[in-house]
C-alpha cells in the first residue's frame, strides 16, 4: 500500500471522538515526515470530526495552517461551523468563519451564516440570550457587507427565523435592520 494512502486508510476508522482526539498529533507526525495530505483527505479529517461530534477538533487542524496543512473546501468550513453551532461553541464557529478567506480557495457560503445565527438562536441561558442575539444580528450585518456569497437562500432563511425572534421579543427596530439585509442579498 503507498505510504501516503496511508493516513486515509486510518481516518475511515474514526467512529468516537475519543479517537478523533489522536487526530492533531497523527496529523502532526505526518507533516513531519514530509508526507503530503490531499484535499480529500483533509475533507476526510474534518468529516471525521464533525461525524464524532468533535467540532472543536476540526476547529484545532484547520486554525493551525501550518502545522497541519490541511486544505479545506468549502463544505469542510460548513460542516466544521454547523458542529460548532449545535455544540453551542459559537466563539470558535466565528473564529472558523473567519478563517475561510485564508484558505484561497474556499469562498463564504450563505450555509456558514445560517448555521451561526440558528447556533445563536439555540443559546439555552437567559444570560448568554441577549448577547446570543447580537451576535447573530452581528452575522447578519457581516453577511450584508460581503459581495460574493454562495447559496444566499440558506442565509435568507436563517435570516428570517431571526426576525421572528426579534419580533417576539418586540425588537422591532432591529427587525426592520434584519429586513433591510435581506432585501439587500
Amino acid at each position: 500500500m503507498p505510504k501516503h494512502s496511508r493516513l486515509n486508510n486510518l481516518v475511515h476508522h474514526i467512529d468516537a471522538g475519543d479517537q478523533a482526539e489522536k487526530l492533531p498529533a497523527l496529523v502532526e507526525q505526518w507533516r513531519n515526515k514530509r508526507l503530503p495530505i490531499t484535499a480529500f483527505t483533509s475533507s476526510k479529517l474534518i468529516e471525521a470530526c464533525c461525524k464524532t461530534g468533535r467540532g472543536d477538533i476540526a476547529y484545532t487542524l484547520l486554525g493551525e495552517r501550518q502545522r497541519y496543512g490541511l486544505l479545506p473546501t468549502q463544505e469542510d468550513f460548513e460542516k466544521t461551523i454547523a458542529t460548532l453551532s449545535t455544540q453551542g461553541e459559537m466563539d470558535k464557529a466565528f473564529v472558523t468563519l473567519a478563517m475561510v478567506p485564508l484558505y484561497n480557495e474556499s469562498k463564504t457560503t450563505g450555509k456558514m451564516y445560517a448555521s451561526l445565527v440558528d447556533g445563536c438562536l439555540n443559546v439555552k441561558s437567559e444570560e448568554e440570550d441577549g448577547k446570543s442575539l447580537e451576535n447573530a444580528i452581528s452575522a447578519a450585518e457581516d453577511l450584508s457587507n460581503i459581495n460574493e456569497i454562495q447559496n444566499k437562500t440558506d442565509a435568507k432563511d436563517s435570516l428570517e427565523k431571526l426576525i421572528s425572534v426579534l419580533s417576539e421579543k418586540g425588537e422591532n427596530e432591529k427587525v426592520d435592520k434584519i429586513k433591510q439585509i435581506i432585501s439587500s442579498l
